[in-house]
């Protein structure tokens, strides 16, 4: 690749060896992952479900302990080196049991948050070596067919389902709209109307009106 400097006043381009990242434009990495590395693929999905669970759990221990009346009442922050200072400061106090536990929770937390990162940043660059050991060796045939069956064809297979999803719901909404407005017959709805007219004209006669 190629960088811009400025030497004597003029802009140049250099050529240099680092490569900050790459992108297939016909076949994104994403489907040749998917395609040959399906295993790593599904490490990372995994790691990544994971660091998504850790990070709700600390989001909700904030929540349930956040406040003026909270156990993090105490805390300027929720950084680690907050929390250390204030695990410290309580945890041979008898009466903060509570609060040292929910710290030391929360630290745990912060810990195993921190160590999925690490993991997947790092599964992401061996993922990103294979690829880019992978892209030269494609055959034409296989580019073929990743390109035809499942970049294309797959492209056209989701809009057709999205199109046919959009109609049936848009007929189930058109169904259940006339099943509320023909909910009742017309015999119904003329017997309902002579009921009221009936109880009308009862109504009428009982305050003297005649006709």
């Amino acid at each position: 690749m190629t960088k811009k400097k400025k030497e004597n006043g003029q802009t140049i381009e250099v050529k240099t060896d680092k490569i900050k990242g790459f992108e297939g434009k016909l076949l994104p990495k994403a489907l040749i992952a998917a395609h040959f590395f399906e295993k790593d693929v599904k490490a990372l999905d995994t790691l990544q479900s994971q660091l998504d669970e850790v990070s709700a759990n600390l989001e909700e221990l904030a929540e349930e302990n956040g406040g003026e009346d909270g156990l993090f009442a105490q805390l300027d922050d929720l950084k680690k080196a907050t929390i250390s200072a204030r695990i410290k400061v309580i945890k041979k106090d008898p009466a903060a049991k509570e609060e040292l536990a929910t710290l030391k929770e929360y630290m745990s937390l912060l810990d195993a948050e921190s160590n999925y990162k690490k993991a997947i940043k790092q599964a992401e660059a061996d993922l990103d070596t294979k690829l880019e050991k992978k892209y030269p060796q494609l055959t034409l045939e296989e580019i073929r067919h990743l390109l035809v069956e499942e970049k294309w064809f797959a492209t056209i297979y989701s809009g057709i389902d999205a199109i046919h999803e959009a109609v049936s719901h848009h007929l189930s909404a058109r169904v259940t709209q006339l099943v509320e407005r023909y909910e009742y017959t017309l015999k119904e709805c003329e017997d309902e109307v002579d009921q009221y007219e009936t109880k009308v004209k009862s109504h009428l006669e009982r305050m003297g009106f005649i006709w």
